[in-house]
């Protein structure tokens, strides 16, 4: 579901950035971003948990 709100994100970035006249480069870049730091966070999730340890369930 993270990704998914991600994903939306992404695509309103996209479309604000071309409407504003950056360019298409510019706002698949933006959207290609937006995307990893997403997926990024999704991947590092167990890390992060594990580090907070297993006070972080309570």
């Amino acid at each position: 579901m993270q990704l998914l709100g991600f994903l939306a994100a992404a695509m309103f970035a996209f479309m604000v950035s071309f409407a504003l006249d950056l360019g298409g480069a510019v706002s698949a870049m933006i959207f290609l971003l937006i995307l990893f730091i997403g997926a990024l966070l999704h991947a590092w999730h167990p890390l992060v948990e594990w580090v907070r340890g297993p006070s972080a369930k309570l």
